[in-house]
């Protein structure tokens, strides 16, 4: 399939399932005319939000008002998570206008859709409710089992492949910058009053 049928595809799911929380529309007006560049795995593409809706893009020659970059696995990652605290756990690399990636992350995280109301319209009050049920276990299942796979793929790259390095090796490496950076200035200062004599 195509790329820009592809992100067609994306566009249209992704606006319908906005356009299910009445207050989006507010949060879109207040974020017309930016545009966000999202950097994953080799690909990249731009989110141009206008006052009704988000565009996805392949290619854009304007000014780019964020960039963010990462996995495609860490960008699902962050799209599980509703709380900061998680945002700030996800190595996503941010560069552009942290005003405007805060009310990014905020448009995003703050979308409330009531599934339940939407079921109910399909298959009416009496089965909505359980389905809805079985939606928010499946959320919570696909939560832990991603948290479950990175962190199970960060303790092998540490552990099997050397690949990471570790909180505790990393604060002792720094540690043994900071001393080295002191016996440097002492030895300067040393060199200084040597040659002063």
């Amino acid at each position: 399939m195509p790329i820009n049928t592809l992100l067609a595809i994306q566009e249209m799911l992704l606006n319908r399932v906005l356009r299910l929380d009445p207050e989006t529309v507010g949060g879109l007006r207040q974020l017309s005319g930016k545009v966000a560049k999202l950097e994953f795995d080799h690909a990249s593409y731009y989110c141009i939000f206008t006052s009704t809706a988000v565009c996805l893009s392949k290619d854009y020659d304007g000014l780019v008002d964020l960039v963010l970059g990462g996995s495609i696995f860490d960008f699902i990652r962050m799209g599980l998570f509703k709380n900061g605290m998680a945002s700030t756990t996800i190595p996503i690399q941010i560069s552009g206008d942290m005003e405007f990636a805060r009310q990014f992350r905020d448009f995003f995280a703050n979308v409330e859709i009531d599934w339940e109301e939407q079921l109910s319209q399909v298959v009416g009050d009496g089965v909505a409710y359980p389905l809805a049920q079985c939606l928010r276990l499946m959320k919570q299942w696909a939560k832990r089992s991603v948290e479950s796979i990175s962190q199970n793929v960060k303790d092998y790259l540490q552990a099997e492949t050397d690949l990471l390095v570790s909180k505790e090796e990393l604060q002792i490496f720094f540690s043994d910058i900071d001393g080295l950076r002191d016996e440097v200035a002492r030895l300067q200062a040393r060199i200084a009053r040597l040659q002063r004599k």
